[in-house]
């Protein structure tokens, strides 16, 4: 019994490890890529990627189809990389304060998300119910405040975001429903 704590304790220990070096090495990628920016550029890109990124990865992370999953991941991963060139760009050090972008997510919902985040609630566990509302309440209001507040100059990307974290939306809420099903259990 003593070689099963100390096996468990050993990967306890690697896990966390892992993790600090994870953080470390993204700590140096925000400081070396927005070191010519104003500080709110560095928060406001690691924001994107703690909320938006991350919760999609939660979400597709045990998608049935490997090239739907494949294509989620890699979208969101062209997403931030999008939003991080026009963040280093509108939060550059040359431009005043006082005209840096403002990032403002809507605080509405609408009937139909407060129709399917009821739906999520009762049919799927606590840990479906928190991807949804995190993707249907926070994540989706914040993406479109980003693409409007940082005015992303290019109309053709801009509408490759819009139309594809749509896309991505209502397939990883149909995924939700099955997989975090509260008849069924996490897939």
């Amino acid at each position: 019994m003593k070689n099963k704590e100390n096996k468990t304790n050993e990967k306890e220990i690697e896990y966390k490890k892992t993790v600090e070096e994870i953080k470390k090495r993204c700590e140096e990628y925000y400081a070396e890529r927005f070191k010519d920016c104003h500080p709110e550029a560095k928060e406001l890109a690691r924001n994107i990627f703690d909320t938006i990124y991350t919760n999609a990865m939660l979400i597709f992370q045990d998608f049935p189809d490997a090239q739907t999953k494949n294509a989620a991941i890699s979208f969101f991963t062209f997403a931030c990389r999008i939003f991080e060139a026009s963040i280093a760009e509108k939060f550059h050090k040359d431009i005043a304060k006082d005209k840096l972008p403002k990032i403002k997510p809507t605080k509405k919902r609408s009937d139909l998300i407060k129709s399917i985040l009821s739906d999520i609630e009762k049919g799927c566990s606590i840990v479906g119910y928190e991807l949804a509302k995190n993707l249907l309440d926070r994540d989706f209001a914040y993406f479109f405040a980003l693409i409007k507040d940082l005015q992303i100059e290019n109309q053709t990307i801009t509408d490759l975001l819009l139309s594809h974290f749509r896309m991505y939306t209502w397939i990883g809420i149909g995924h939700i429903k099955v997989s975090e099903s509260k008849k069924e259990g996490h897939a």
